[in-house]
């Protein structure tokens, strides 16, 4: 899978539950080792799907790449310029996902 190959588009309240198993699988992948584990525990409750919900609803900005059906990067801005979320699919990293969002 190639950069090339993604659909970038706006993600919606619809898109939470499949955020939300990104950003998580990501996170505990990637970082959570680091963490400690309270910190790691409200990481995850924070990024649950009815909380994302609420984060793309008031973002200024929430973008999902997608491939066939499937979200494999998210990016959400708080603000026009604070990144709030910059997630890629672990199993997808290097291959342009990040920068196309």
């Amino acid at each position: 899978m190639h950069a090339d190959n993604l659909l970038i588009r706006a993600v919606d309240a619809s898109d939470a539950a499949a955020a939300s198993a990104l950003v998580q699988e990501s996170f505990l992948k990637l970082a959570a080792g680091a963490w400690e584990s309270q910190a790691r525990q409200q990481f995850l409750a924070e990024s649950g799907p009815a909380a994302l919900e609420h984060k793309i609803v008031a973002a200024a900005y929430a973008v999902g790449a997608f491939t066939d059906s499937q979200m494999v990067g998210f990016l959400l801005m708080r603000t026009p310029t604070l990144l709030g979320m910059l997630f890629v699919d672990p199993r997808l990293l290097r291959r342009g996902i990040a920068t196309r969002l």
